[in-house]
């Protein structure tokens, strides 16, 4: 539910803008598959456009490994309900809320879980994701109310809305619904990943790890993993390599910036 790319010029790509990037960090070789390249921008008629676009902005950032790609569209996709909901669902019941939020002590019983449902979804965000919340950086309950998630990964909180916004060079701390935009989404789903998640553990398939690096603990593991295992069986397998496509130390040479993200 937490949740560093160029500067907004770009240059045009057939009938896309593409943001000719910054210098090229955490490019991380790939320690069990190497494969000549992006993998097929186009996957299968059963994958979504919106699916389709992600993966050529995966192809964009470098992101190859075949099970890392997965892991990727499994977790945005639990995150963002489908891809449909960019904007978080705080319409819960208290007793949801209270199964939810108990164990960080944010709500401490049925009784104050019902007040707060009362109160309404700003009442809350501020309570849930205040300076309560270690981690976030909200100042006070306004903030847990107006840096709550957003995108396709749940960017939560003002320090992540900073972060994000810095590297992007988007103003998301002045304008946080930005991020509900799937254009600006993309790159900050992308930016998360490259920043925050542990990459090797995406290629070993450990769905917990990751999951723990995009929410802080272990909500909906169980359709995370359904999720990535449907990935890997919808995501073509990687072409053969030929030693002559190989850099000597670090595999398949991008040719791209992993920061070349936005959609226009």
């Amino acid at each position: 539910m937490l949740r560093i790319p160029g500067p907004i010029c770009g240059v045009r790509l057939g009938h896309d803008w593409v943001d000719p990037g910054t210098s090229p960090v955490t490019r991380m070789p790939n320690p069990h598959e190497i494969a000549t390249g992006p993998l097929p921008r186009q996957a299968g008629p059963t994958l979504s456009p919106t699916e389709q676009r992600l993966l050529v902005a995966l192809d964009f950032a470098a992101i190859s490994n075949r099970n890392e790609r997965a892991m990727f569209l499994a977790q945005v996709s639990v995150e963002s309900n489908g891809f449909r909901r960019l904007h978080e669902n705080l319409a819960y019941s208290p007793e949801r809320l209270l199964q939810v939020f108990h164990k960080g002590g944010y709500v401490k019983d049925l009784a104050d879980a019902q007040a707060l449902v009362k109160g309404g979804r700003d009442a809350i965000a501020g309570r849930v994701y205040g300076p309560a919340h270690k981690g976030l950086g909200n100042r006070d309950a306004a903030d847990g109310a107006r840096y709550v998630g957003r995108g396709y990964i749940q960017l939560t909180g003002r320090a992540n809305y900073a972060a994000a916004g810095a590297a992007l060079g988007l103003d998301l701390l002045g304008h946080p619904e930005l991020v509900e935009d799937p254009a600006i989404a993309t790159r900050v789903a992308i930016w998360y990943w490259l920043a925050r998640v542990s990459r090797s553990a995406a290629q070993i398939g450990d769905v917990a790890r990751v999951t723990s690096d995009i929410n802080g603990g272990s909500e909906g593991l169980k359709e995370r993993r359904r999720r990535y295992r449907r990935y890997l069986e919808l995501l073509p397998a990687p072409p053969p390599v030929h030693d002559g496509d190989l850099h000597p130390r670090t595999g398949p040479r991008p040719d791209i910036s992993p920061y070349a993200l936005t959609w226009l």
